[in-house]
């Protein structure tokens, strides 16, 4: 055996050992269950609150509000202290909000807040211009809030959206998404050394910038550098600092292994997976002594039950974790399935086997449901590469059944629900079964085109289903 092959074994046998030796962190009881509810929902109202009296006088303290939309604005932004705190999350809130500002811009209203929040969130049928259009309006906007003296979470929010949606237009990174990208890391920075914000806003901020500068490890290492101290200076009570740390070093250790087959890895990787890989488990086990009703933090376990190949009863600990927490939290049936990938010792039986159970198993709720279809789409692309193959994959009688089955009960459990339509037409498609292909595109009232491809392709399946319904 070549040295590097066994360092690598003795190495993975003791952090085995270590697995099994450590104390057992404790799983959620109902108790714990009930007050992290109750806390919550308090945390919650307060945030509420606080967005409402601090969003409303930043925007009354501006030059820009006028009697003449002072009540439709104000109403407005107490709809987005609602989405901040969580409060509310429908997709009619913020629509309302951006007629509300699509409205006062359009009866002169010039206030930089307000033209953000309709840039942000009228819906383009209603104002007539376009992504590309909208997206140059940022820029101008962010200087304008700057100068207007917005406080810095307002401020960070514009630089995102700008940002992202300047990057989404060109579809490559300018001196201007550079700039709005450090501005945002610059308005964070100074959010997170107040300590009346709540926590679930500085949570939110840090998760926007770290996902900002993603793709990019030099940025994200330099965000970091500039989050982490803030954030275990006036944060280190709460568990998403530290999900947050074991996040930021679970990344770092894949970019350092890549994601290759093992024996693609050169020794440095594995080095520096290891070191990486050991700080983010200790940070996410810290986070769940601080708080074990947190389903994130047991899916970040999971992750790493990956990365070190525990044992399955370890996965399956903190899977069953975080159906405690919260029995429709999808991620982390996303990471189970994951774990349970061929490439990860794991089979298609396993997974297929863990999709169905969702279907039957009244444990499991919402989006739960519809494990088995991302099984297979998960084992379809083992197949991507041949498309004879993939072709036979999805014509298997298993798949449609297994799919079917899944929307059926979802649709058992919530006869209000419409959106799975999409989907079920797609894989009515996919899988070549034409009479359900039919039914399923005549209950679709608003197509979603970016999931079939966009409306060209979406037009090429309807047509297809007219072809084989004529025959």
């Amino acid at each position: 055996m070549p040295v590097s092959n066994l360092f690598r074994s003795v190495t993975l046998a003791i952090l085995t050992l270590a697995w099994c030796s450590c104390r057992r962190e404790s799983a959620a009881t109902a108790t714990d269950l009930a007050k992290a509810k109750a806390v919550s929902t308090k945390e919650t109202r307060e945030a509420n609150e606080w967005f409402e009296s601090h969003l409303i006088n930043a925007y009354l303290q501006a030059s820009g509000h006028d009697p003449q939309w002072d009540a439709s604005i104000t109403n407005a932004i107490r709809q987005i202290a609602a989405l901040r705190s969580g409060k509310e999350h429908s997709a009619r809130a913020q629509e309302a909000v951006g007629t509300s500002a699509g409205l006062a811009v359009s009866q002169g209203c010039k206030d930089p807040y307000v033209r953000y929040l309709r840039v942000r969130f009228q819906p383009q049928t209603a104002s007539g211009d376009n992504s590309t259009s909208r997206s140059q309006e940022y820029p101008a906007i962010v200087s304008d809030m700057m100068a207007n003296g917005y406080p810095s979470d307002m401020i960070f929010y514009a630089c995102v959206r700008a940002a992202q949606a300047l990057q989404g237009a060109t579809n490559w990174i300018s001196p201007e998404v550079w700039q709005l990208r450090n501005q945002a890391l610059s308005e964070v920075t100074e959010t997170l050394q107040s300590t009346k914000v709540p926590a679930s806003e500085i949570r939110s901020e840090c998760k926007e910038m770290l996902a900002l500068v993603q793709r990019n490890p030099e940025l994200r290492t330099e965000a970091w550098a500039s989050l982490e101290p803030l954030l275990f200076t006036h944060w280190k009570n709460h568990s998403f600092a530290h999900v947050l740390k074991g996040e930021y070093h679970y990344n770092r250790a894949w970019e350092a292994r890549g994601t290759g087959y093992a024996n693609t890895v050169g020794e440095e990787g594995w080095k520096v997976f290891g070191e990486e890989t050991k700080i983010a488990e200790e940070s996410f086990r810290e986070a769940w002594k601080i708080d074990n009703t947190d389903p994130e933090t047991a899916r970040w376990m999971i992750e790493i039950c990956v990365c070190q190949s525990y044992p399955r009863e370890e996965m399956e600990r903190w899977f069953d974790r975080a159906m405690a927490a919260d029995p429709s939290y999808g991620p982390a049936a996303s990471t189970k399935l994951r774990y349970l990938e061929p490439k990860w010792g794991g089979s298609p039986e396993a997974m297929i086997g863990f999709g169905r159970e969702c279907i039957t198993n009244t444990r499991y709720q919402g989006i739960m449901i519809v494990t088995v279809v991302e099984a297979y789409q998960r084992l379809a692309g083992y197949q991507a590469k041949d498309p004879e193959a993939l072709e036979r994959f999805y014509t298997h009688p298993e798949v449609w059944r297994d799919v079917e089955a899944a929307y059926a009960e979802m649709a058992r459990r919530d006869p209000e629900a419409t959106w799975y339509h999409n989907n079920l037409a797609w894989y009515a498609w996919r899988c070549r079964q034409w009479p359900a292909l039919e039914r399923e595109l005549g209950l679709l009232k608003e197509p979603n085109y970016s999931y079939f491809g966009g409306e060209e392709a979406f037009q090429k399946i309807v047509e297809a289903s007219k072809a084989h319904a004529s025959r």
